[in-house]
């Protein structure tokens, strides 16, 4: 068979904070979520000076890819997969035999079936984010959040993917692009888009006001309310479901 026929698969990534099966030392115990390469020379087009370490900002994404080889060899071959198939078609083939793996594995194990995009990188095209589409209502079972800076600029994709009843979708907002996302705010609202703010930890509600009216929850996680996994190996995010369900607006503040 052709590579076209028989295409190399992506591989998927573990991570402790979204893990419905963990071990606090050693790891989550499965794989639930998808990541590409972060920054505007991997999949973030959207990424703002705040993202990027050359002017001054941070991102915990790029830190691991280059404290970790295996890690950044991983993000880095998903992109290029992607890249080398081209159309949502062939981006909806990788991406749902990834997504079904996902499934038999949580399956067997009656395990939640919660999935993140996107824990490292971002919807770097349209044709891409089509794809997700397509993707995540093939699977009504599973429950998907992501993150996304691919909403003004370059590339847009709130459009394609706001709606879809089992995608909790948050557009990421920081001192660099608010001035962008205050005009947005109310057509986010109207379409179920939920902005994810990060900013300075000390007075992060009061631009959390400034962009939407109203304060927001904070990360229970990162404001020490959650353990990074618990007692019965549940990660913070499936301990506290806020994001996955697409609840509420989420505040991130930044401590350096």
């Amino acid at each position: 068979m052709n590579a076209t026929q028989n295409p190399e698969p992506l591989k998927l990534s573990t991570s402790r904070k979204v893990s419905p099966w963990a071990d606090p030392k050693k790891g989550s115990k499965i794989k639930n979520c998808f990541s590409l390469p972060a920054g505007r020379n991997g999949s973030c087009p959207g990424a703002t000076d705040l993202c990027d370490p050359a002017t001054g900002g941070y991102c915990y994404a790029g830190r691991d890819e280059k404290r970790f080889p295996s890690v950044n060899a991983l993000v880095t071959r998903n992109l290029k997969l992607l890249k080398a198939a081209g159309t949502v078609a062939g981006m909806v083939d990788l991406l749902d035999a990834a997504v079904t793996e996902f499934v038999t594995f949580a399956t067997k194990r009656d395990l939640p079936l919660v999935f993140r995009i996107h824990e490292d990188g971002d919807f770097f095209s349209r044709t891409y984010a089509k794809a997700w589409a397509e993707v995540i209502t093939r699977h009504p079972d599973v429950q998907f959040w992501a993150y996304t800076r691919s909403w003004a600029g370059k590339v847009v994709v709130t459009d394609i993917l706001a709606g879809i009843d089992n995608l909790a979708l948050y557009v990421s907002v920081d001192a660099a692009n608010i001035h962008k996302a205050r005009p947005l705010v109310a057509g986010w609202q109207a379409a179920g888009i939920l902005p994810a703010l990060a900013a300075e930890a000390e007075g992060i509600q009061d631009v959390s006001v400034s962009l939407q009216g109203r304060r927001a929850p904070v990360c229970p996680e990162i404001g020490g309310k959650l353990p990074l996994v618990n007692d019965d190996g549940v990660g913070a995010c499936v301990a506290c479901g806020m994001c996955i369900d697409g609840k509420a607006p989420v505040n991130f503040p930044i401590h350096r």
